[in-house]
């Protein structure tokens, strides 16, 4: 299609089906065109977080490995609700400047001595974009 100098504009509520079918996305706040670029450009300049996952051993090392991630990083939350999961779930901001690198070689210091079976950082999703966009401009006339 770029070939040709043609386009398809697609028009969708499921930000999966936007990733996944689309090189260039613009989202519409209020019926206004508000941001567009590529889906990790959106990301990069709508979102300042990573989803840090952690999957326990046992139940009883919960609250020990909780409290560490979250001495280890301060501006980070818990954002598993259920007691009796042998996963955990962390939202951890991140600086303008902080390098995604920095943060996982942070991670793998801390879990180097921790009972945890395993971990992964996942960057935010094109959903907390639209979230964060939402949020930008629901107070603001458009």
């Amino acid at each position: 299609m770029r070939v040709n100098g043609r386009a398809i504009l697609l028009s969708s509520h499921s930000m999966e089906e936007c990733e996944a079918l689309c090189s260039r996305i613009g989202v519409l706040v209020k019926g206004r065109l508000v941001a567009i670029g590529t889906s990790q450009e959106l990301k990069s300049r709508y979102t300042n977080s990573l989803f840090l996952h952690i999957v326990l051993r046992s139940l009883k090392d919960r609250e020990l490995i909780a409290n560490e991630v979250l001495t280890k990083f301060p501006s980070g939350t818990l954002v598993t609700k259920r007691i009796d999961s042998l996963s955990l779930k962390f939202k951890i901001c991140r600086g303008a400047q902080e390098r995604l690198s920095t943060l996982y070689a942070a991670v793998q210091e801390m879990a180097s001595h921790l009972p945890l079976s395993d971990f992964f950082l996942l960057q935010s999703s094109l959903e907390d974009v639209l979230e964060n966009l939402n949020e930008l401009y629901s107070g603001k006339i458009l």
